[in-house]
């Protein structure tokens, strides 16, 4: 599930980037309706707190939290992230990008209409901000199920999730590539975990 903050005037914010040293890294949030502005003071760019555009509403804590990260130095540093529409593009060639989860298709279309069914039920309540988070986490909870059930029930093949992840229109966001070398992730830890 992704929530996008709120600014102050209630509107959603938009998500950027931000550019420090030579790689680009993605998800600045920003309140106004175009991206940071590329020719930023490198102060601006290296402090997110300088910049008119970003929202920080305790400077100093965001300080103190940087100073950490620099003195335990990056090998230290954990990110855990959101993979759909964070790590991946929510719009690819002018479409809505597909979801890990929305991609997966059986060839089967009895199934592939009644997860899309799901999908109808429960994508409002997911983004409905009148609903409070621990309902909210239910109901996520709820469809998950359901829809994991529809695809053991529909006899999802490792063939159909290889054609599927071949045929999906998910991409990577700019500077996430750059962004998992910088940190160090192990690749090759990961492939074999995941094996394919």
């Amino acid at each position: 599930m992704s929530y996008l903050p709120r600014s102050s005037s209630g509107s959603s914010v938009i998500i950027s980037s931000i550019i420090i040293k030579p790689v680009r890294f993605p998800r600045v949030w920003c309140c106004t309706h175009t991206p940071i502005n590329q020719t930023q003071t490198a102060m601006e760019q290296l402090d997110p707190s300088k910049s008119s555009q970003v929202v920080v509403p305790h400077p100093h804590l965001l300080h103190a939290k940087i100073s950490s990260i620099r003195m335990a130095g990056h090998s230290k540093l954990q990110i855990i992230a959101d993979f759909d529409a964070t790590l991946t593009k929510y719009w690819v060639n002018g479409c809505r990008g597909q979801s890990s989860h929305g991609l997966l298709q059986q060839g089967n279309p009895e199934y592939d209409v009644k997860r899309r069914e799901l999908y109808d039920y429960y994508h409002p309540l997911e983004i409905s901000p009148s609903i409070p988070i621990e309902e909210k986490a239910k109901l996520m909870e709820e469809w998950w199920g359901k829809t994991h059930a529809l695809l053991i029930e529909g006899g999802l093949t490792y063939d159909a999730i290889t054609k599927s992840v071949a045929n999906s229109m998910i991409t990577f966001r700019e500077g996430v590539v750059e962004l998992f070398e910088f940190l160090e992730v192990d690749l090759f830890f990961l492939q074999h975990f995941f094996k394919n």
